[in-house]
C-alpha cells in the first residue's frame, strides 16, 4: 500500500485492513490512530459499549494529555459509508514537531481510509473539548441554513409539525473531506468544452468513486431554450457549463449553473453547495474562463437575461447559504469505561 503525501505518512497495510474489518462489524466502536515512525498505525481498538454519547465520553481514558492522536469513531445514527467521525487530538502540551507532523497527516488518514467514510471531524487541544455536545452542536444545520434547502413541501410540513428536523449532515464535515477530483472523462470534457470544440458540459458528484464525474459532454443546436430544458431536467443535483451565444456579444459567454431541485434530498444539496466552489476551480484551471454563476431550483428560475454577466460578477458569486464554522463550548465531562477488544 502506498500513496505519496506532503508529510510522507500514510496508512499501514494493518490499518486499512483493520478499519475495512471495522465497518463490517459492528462491535467495534473506534479505532485510535498514531504516527509510528513513517506510517499510520493503530493502537487500540474499542469495543461499542453503549451508546454514542458514552462510547464517546469514555474514549478519552485512553488519549494521553500530553501526546497527539487520532480516533476514528463509528457513529451509530449515521447511513455508512459516511458513519465515522475523525477526532484529531493534539493537546497544547504536545512538542511542536509531533502537532506538525499530525496536522500534516490527516489528509493522509482520511484519503488512505476512504473520504466517503468519513461525515465530519472534531479537533481538540485539551481533554474539554473532546466533547460529544460539542460534536452535537457541530453536527446539526442551523434553522436557517436547514430550511432554505428544504423544499416547499418540507417546509410546510416541518411547519405543521412544529418541530426540527435533523438532517444528519454537519455544517463543516463537507468544508473539510469534499475534495472530490475531476475523473479523466471530465478532466477531458471540460478541456474540450475550453476549446470550444463543445459548448455543453454537465457534471455530477459520485460519491462511491470519490470524484466529480462527467454526466454529459455535447454541443447543444438550440440555442438558450434548449439549454434550459436539458439543464434544468432530473430530480438530482448536478453543474453544468454552456457557451452561451448572447444577442450583441462580441464573445461567448461561459454560463456555470448549479442545477439544485427541491425535491432533492437535503444531503445531496449540502454536498453539492459545498462542492461547487471546487468545480469552478477546477475547470477554470483547465482553461474554462466562467463569465456568469447562478443557481436554479427548476427551469423558471433561468431567464436568458440572467446570463449576461454584471460589472461586479467576477468578484462576487451568488453563493449558496452559508456554512458557519462550528462553536464549541468547553465544560467537563465525565468518564465511562468502555472494553477493549484485543488486537
Amino acid at each position: 500500500f502506498s500513496m505519496s503525501h506532503a508529510s510522507g505518512i500514510v496508512a499501514s497495510a494493518e490499518l486499512v485492513g483493520e478499519f475495512s474489518k471495522a465497518k463490517d462489524d459492528l462491535s467495534v466502536r473506534f479505532i485510535q490512530v498514531q504516527v509510528d515512525d513513517v506510517v499510520l498505525a493503530s493502537k487500540l481498538v474499542g469495543a461499542k459499549e453503549a451508546d454514542n454519547a458514552a462510547d464517546f465520553e469514555a474514549l478519552k481514558k485512553h488519549l494521553n494529555p500530553e501526546a497527539p492522536s487520532f480516533v476514528v469513531f463509528r457513529l451509530d445514527d449515521m447511513e455508512p459509508p459516511g458513519n465515522w467521525l475523525l477526532l484529531m487530538f493534539v493537546p497544547d502540551a504536545a512538542k511542536v514537531r509531533e502537532k506538525m507532523l499530525y496536522a500534516s497527516s490527516r489528509d493522509a488518514l482520511k484519503r488512505d481510509l476512504g473520504y466517503t467514510s468519513f461525515v465530519t471531524e472534531l479537533h481538540a487541544c485539551d481533554m474539554d473539548e473532546v466533547s460529544y455536545e460539542r460534536f452535537k452542536e457541530q453536527m446539526m444545520v442551523s434553522e436557517t441554513d436547514r430550511l432554505s434547502l428544504m423544499s416547499e413541501k418540507e417546509r410546510m410540513l416541518a411547519k405543521e409539525l412544529n418541530t426540527h428536523v435533523d438532517t444528519g449532515i454537519s455544517k463543516s464535515s463537507y468544508v473539510h473531506s469534499v475534495q472530490f477530483p475531476l475523473s479523466d472523462a471530465a478532466q477531458s470534457a471540460l478541456k474540450d468544452f475550453a476549446s470550444k470544440t463543445t459548448n455543453f458540459v454537465r457534471l455530477k458528484v459520485d460519491i462511491s468513486k470519490e470524484v466529480i464525474d462527467l454526466d454529459e459532454s455535447k454541443t447543444l443546436q438550440g440555442g438558450f431554450t434548449l439549454f434550459k430544458s436539458v439543464v434544468c431536467s432530473g430530480e438530482e443535483p448536478r453543474f453544468a457549463l454552456y457557451a452561451h451565444e448572447a444577442e450583441g456579444a462580441a464573445a461567448l459567454l461561459t454560463v456555470f449553473v448549479f442545477f439544485c431541485p427541491e425535491g432533492a434530498k437535503v444531503r445531496e444539496k449540502m454536498l453539492y453547495s459545498t462542492a461547487k466552489a471546487a468545480c469552478i476551480g477546477s475547470a477554470e484551471g483547465l482553461g474554462v474562463t466562467v463569465d456568469k454563476k447562478l443557481e436554479v431550483r427548476d427551469n423558471s428560475d433561468l431567464a436568458e437575461a440572467e446570463l449576461h454577466p454584471t460589472g461586479s460578477e467576477q468578484a462576487a458569486e451568488p453563493a449558496a447559504p452559508a456554512i458557519s464554522r462550528p462553536r464549541g463550548p468547553g465544560g467537563k465531562r465525565g468518564l465511562t469505561k468502555v472494553p477493549v477488544l484485543p488486537q
